[in-house]
């Protein structure tokens, strides 16, 4: 194993059925937890306050401390959290919500001696239940660093019937952010002498995203517009949260994130597209990905996959504008503050990495004249 790399697979503990959430009343009694600190979102919590209120309840707790969360996994909102934690003394913080809920939550039990942490997403929408890292913004929701923690989440319940209960948005945005994993990690994982355990279970669980995607990604998400919990839906969840999560966990720096999560971080200070998702932002990156990886073969296929769910792959479905300035501002932010994409086993530049931004929108104009015949 290159030794460098650090193994980091996944929470202690995780459940995944429907109706899992139920099995919390026992951990906590079971681990003696007296004092809770739940961390939420308001619509999460709208949609689950009564069933965990319940099971509270029934937890022989002596203190029960609820906050909403603030927006942003950002250093200031850990403080707060950690403060308010250290004050009712928890010994364990439950995280409801999406992902940047589940990256607060962790934050804080890292920063908390003998705080433990249980996440509950209400979102299939990435893999942040299941990374010990925290991707921390400023306040403003610009992209700071990735930081790692030396603890795993205590226990990780991925509730289908909760999470079949969100936007669909988010769940297709989750697909794209997880196709990713394969894009990022193959250049790496392909290379010989990248033959460890490790890294050889990297590569078979980023084929294992790409493969389950390619095969119920579209279905999956006619089921969550359909409210049907069916196992081509809990088949994409589990490969969103915990599959997806898996690669970074095994293969580190060598298969967590290179160039389409570099241009995601480069789009988060374009104020215009605040409003995108994380995995909606990652999905473009992945078509200019296709590029830097010379795979512009694929980018019909991944870009036909994408449209079904109305993900973007070019600039103009980003709503910005497709000009060699804003190429090269996008190439600029994307490595100044992401340096993940050096990763990459070949040469990376803004003159290159603008290129490729360049390109993508040749392919994707060409991809689009031809569907515009086909239907003519």
């Amino acid at each position: 194993m290159n030794e460098q790399l650090t193994v980091r697979p996944g929470p202690e503990a995780y459940r995944c059925n429907p109706g899992i959430i139920e099995v919390l009343k026992d951990y906590l009694i079971d681990r003696a937890f007296k004092r809770v600190l739940i961390v939420h979102g308001k619509t999460s919590w709208e949609k689950v306050e009564s069933k965990v209120s319940l099971i509270l309840n029934e937890a022989d707790l002596k203190q029960i401390e609820e906050v909403t969360f603030e927006g942003e996994c950002s250093y200031e909102e850990v403080a707060r959290l950690k403060k308010i934690a250290e004050t009712v003394k928890a010994d364990v913080v439950i995280g409801i919500g999406g992902g940047k809920i589940m990256d607060t939550v962790k934050y804080v039990a890292a920063e908390v001696p003998s705080l433990h942490s249980i996440l509950i997403p209400t979102l299939a929408s990435n893999c942040a239940p299941w990374t010990s890292l925290s991707v921390m913004y400023s306040i403003d929701g610009e992209f700071i660093r990735y930081d790692f923690h030396h603890r795993q989440a205590s226990l990780l319940l991925v509730d289908t019937e909760i999470i079949l209960d969100s936007p669909v948005r988010y769940f297709a945005a989750g697909i794209g952010d997880t196709l990713a994993k394969w894009y990022e990690s193959e250049p790496n994982l392909s290379l010989p002498g990248n033959d460890s355990a490790a890294l050889m279970i990297a590569r078979s669980v980023a084929a294992m995203c790409k493969d389950t995607i390619e095969k119920y990604g579209v279905q999956s998400v006619k089921d969550a517009e359909n409210r049907n919990l069916t196992n081509a839906y809990t088949k994409i969840v589990e490969t969103i949260i915990m599959t997806g999560g898996l690669v970074g966990g095994f293969g580190d720096e060598l298969a967590r994130t290179t160039a389409a999560h570099a241009i995601h971080d480069g789009l988060t200070f374009f104020p215009s597209v605040h409003h995108l998702l994380h995995g909606e932002k990652v999905a473009y990156g992945v078509m200019v990905q296709l590029v830097l990886n010379n795979k512009v073969d694929e980018i019909s296929s991944v870009a036909e996959l994408f449209q079904s769910l109305h993900l973007p792959v070019c600039l103009e479905d980003l709503g910005l504008d497709t000009t060699v300035e804003l190429y090269e501002k996008l190439a600029w932010l994307s490595i100044e503050h992401d340096p993940g994409i050096h990763n990459l086993p070949y040469p990376i530049s803004e003159g290159i990495l603008a290129e490729a931004i360049r390109q993508n929108e040749y392919h994707i104009k060409r991809w689009k004249m031809s569907l515009s015949h086909l239907n003519s």
